[in-house]
């Protein structure tokens, strides 16, 4: 049992502390309850190295709090900017940005 939250990207990347904060409570209420806990998270960078919402430094925040990020990689191009559908260089350039070392590319789903 668990949840999946979506909510990072409805925020446009604004709040950031105040997310993280929200993010952290319901994370230490899911595990009292064994509960698995995901979190849709947008791409760290777009199309044409555009900078996304969510980035390294807020994965390196959030991965102790978090069982699994599902990163949202279908996210490369769209009507406005209409091009390939998640090319895999760009994909694998999004789990680097996430989490350069490593360590904890087990919690990326894809």
């Amino acid at each position: 049992d668990g949840i999946v939250l979506e909510f990072w990207s409805q925020l446009g990347g604004k709040a950031k502390a105040q997310i993280s904060s929200i993010v952290r409570d319901l994370s230490a209420a899911f595990k009292a309850k064994n509960y698995i806990f995901i979190l849709a998270i947008p791409p760290p960078v777009y199309q044409g190295d555009v900078e996304g919402m969510f980035v390294g430094e807020d994965f390196a925040g959030l991965k102790e709090n978090i069982d699994y990020f599902s990163l949202m990689t279908y996210d490369y191009s769209n009507p406005a900017r209409p091009g390939p559908n998640s090319p895999l260089p760009w994909m694998k350039r999004c789990v680097e940005l996430l989490d350069p070392t490593g360590s904890s590319r087990d919690k990326i789903l894809m």
